[in-house]
């Protein structure tokens, strides 16, 4: 008779009845205690091949149910007869003004964004629309539902992930309307490149690994967006968006309450007859290259141009309303809106012109003088601005520190060159601003040396270890050994 099989010789999992065989000391299949039985009455069971041996397999529960709902979009039905853009235009904007508050020209900016998501193939960029307030309680989730209302394939998020992002839209392309930004998206760095890739048909493009064999794959950001927050969008974000700055309406003004739950049927003929518009011209808006206003920088311009084709090819007075609502929404912006870069060297500038030389530390304090300037409260503790903020700001203009004599003192003073070179004006693209820089500033320590001050009291020392200490007219006893070594 040959040996008898142990459990260690098969790739086997023993089960919890033979465990008491098993601790009596007898093999469990032995031919003198193995029962006569079929195989699947052994009390032993094939050890699933992927979980390490003497662990059970896990069992799939039946019947499942995924997490939340699925994703439903509607593309409505294009309206039977042929439509006049200019007077569709003119509904859109009428059902935003009928219900909000709005500054001036946006209802126009708002009825020509609704209408670019319906030619949305038509084009090579898209501007964000993002709907700003100081404070709450000012209709930007009431202006993000009437959109909804009007668009197509939208979509609302109150909170997304940039994963959960570029895959949404790869899937679905839908219009995507973003509310609650400032709760997630300035803080979210991955995020924001998500959306900023979106800006443009060409860069709306993310890739990440997939499956197990971790197959590279290309994820589209192509979609409309609009964003709602409090406060200002970030500034690579801004710069790729039209704003509607949105505010508490006044005591005089007076617009219909909007019933939520009746909009959606409201606007469903407005819908019908966009698609059928958009279907009709889509071609055309494909060839089109409107002229913009000449106050546009080349990012706003970009962002008008879709728009501006819109209004040309809806006719009446569509185009000069659209150019109007461009330079008055996207035209040439105050200083406040600038970079703080450029802000800084303007400023700079200005105060160089009264003075050749100039330490870093006059410079900054002159200025935080400057009214409307955030140089007095720069910085996350809005402590203003130091000499380090300041050479951190002007790093990348090639300014870096060295020493120069001002009178008696020497300190550390940046040098200039090439700070005369002009830099172009972010609004125009025309009007250089010139730095004027050729003083030296930058970390000008003048701090006398501080003199250290003398101990108050001075160990006795026995041998080489202290002993006593005086302090104050007292004597006290120390911890440690005299000078023939024994213990105190």
């Amino acid at each position: 008779m040959s040996e008898p099989l142990t459990a260690a010789d098969i790739p086997w999992s023993v089960s919890p009845a033979a465990v008491p065989t098993l601790r009596a000391g007898r093999d469990p299949l032995t031919p003198s205690e193995a029962a006569p039985a079929p195989a699947t009455t052994l009390p032993i069971e094939l050890a699933d091949a992927t979980k390490p041996t003497g662990r059970a397999p896990k069992r799939a529960k039946p019947g499942r149910l995924k997490q939340g709902r699925d994703v439903q979009l509607e593309d409505p039905e294009p309206w039977a007869d042929p439509v006049d853009g200019a007077a569709l235009l003119d509904t859109i904007a009428a059902t935003f003004t009928r219900y909000l508050a709005l500054p001036n020209h946006a209802s126009t900016f708002l009825a020509l964004w609704v209408l670019h998501t319906y030619t949305f193939a038509a084009w090579f960029t898209s501007p964000f629309l993002a709907i700003t307030s100081p404070v709450k309680r000012c209709g930007k989730t009431l202006l993000l539902i009437v959109l909804g209302a009007l668009v197509p394939r939208r979509l609302f998020a109150s909170n997304v992930t940039q994963a959960v992002l570029f895959r949404t839209i790869e899937k679905y392309g839908p219009t995507l309307l973003i509310d609650e930004a400032d709760t997630f998206v300035r803080d979210n760095d991955e995020l924001r490149g998500v959306l900023n890739s979106g800006h443009t048909r060409t860069t709306a493009v993310a890739i990440r690994a997939v499956g197990d064999d971790h197959d590279p794959r290309a994820f589209s950001t192509w979609c409309p967006k609009a964003i709602a927050l409090i406060g200002k969008l970030p500034d690579t974000l801004a710069d790729r968006a039209i704003e509607v700055a949105m505010r508490r309406r006044t005591a005089g003004e007076r617009v219909e309450r909007l019933r939520q739950d009746r909009i959606e049927a409201a606007c469903a003929q407005f819908r019908r007859q966009a698609a059928r518009w958009a279907a009709d011209h889509l071609t055309e808006l494909q060839d089109a290259d409107p002229i913009a206003p000449v106050e546009l920088h080349d990012r706003a311009a970009d962002c008008w141009r879709p728009l501006l084709a819109l209004a040309d090819h809806a006719g009446a007075r569509w185009p000069a309303l659209a150019r109007e609502a461009a330079k008055a929404l996207s035209g040439v912006t105050d200083d406040a809106d600038q970079p703080a870069t450029v802000l800084l060297l303007g400023d700079a500038q200005t105060i160089f012109a009264a003075r050749q030389e100039l330490s870093s530390a006059d410079l900054v304090k002159a200025l935080q003088a400057l009214d409307s300037r955030p140089w007095a409260t720069w910085g996350k503790d809005n402590k203003g601005l130091t000499s380090n903020a300041l050479a951190r700001l002007l790093r990348d203009f090639g300014i870096h520190p060295a020493k120069i004599r001002f009178g008696a003192d020497t300190g550390a003073c940046s040098r200039t060159p090439g700070l005369d070179t002009p830099l172009p004006d972010r609004n125009t693209g025309t009007t250089p601003i010139t730095t004027g820089l050729k003083p030296h500033f930058h970390n000008w320590n003048t701090r006398k040396a501080v003199p250290v001050a003398k101990p108050r009291f001075r160990p006795i020392t026995a041998g080489f270890v202290p002993l006593f200490q005086l302090q104050r007219g007292k004597r006290r006893r120390t911890h440690g050994s005299t000078s023939d070594g024994r213990r105190n």
